[in-house]
């Protein structure tokens, strides 16, 4: 998609372990991006993240960007597809993010 970087960032942040922002601290382990396993994955109920001022800048850690899992859980490292994000709209399939045609 069009001005996501995401994974194919070529310059990702990198925590003080030296891995990516993509690998994610959770207690001893870590919390790689994945795709959930959910059928009709567009159309599924996933767990909305908790949005609130506080925990937000926690994720933060004043700037080591490691503290996503703690503050937002592991569902926060979940991604979808353009595929999952096509199946949700009526949309032209040009673009997930196309604005529908009103009738005058």
């Amino acid at each position: 998609m069009r001005g996501v970087r995401g994974f194919g960032d070529p310059h990702p942040v990198t925590l003080t372990s030296g891995q990516s922002v993509f690998h994610q601290p959770n207690g001893d382990g870590e919390v790689l991006p994945f795709h959930p396993d959910i059928s009709n994955l567009g159309l599924a109920f996933l767990q909305d993240l908790d949005h609130g001022w506080d925990n937000g800048h926690r994720v933060l850690n004043g700037g080591l960007c490691d503290r996503w899992v703690p503050n937002k859980t592991a569902p926060t490292m979940a991604y979808l597809t353009r595929q999952d994000i096509r199946s949700t709209t009526r949309w032209p399939t040009r673009s997930p993010c196309a604005t529908p045609t009103i009738a005058r």
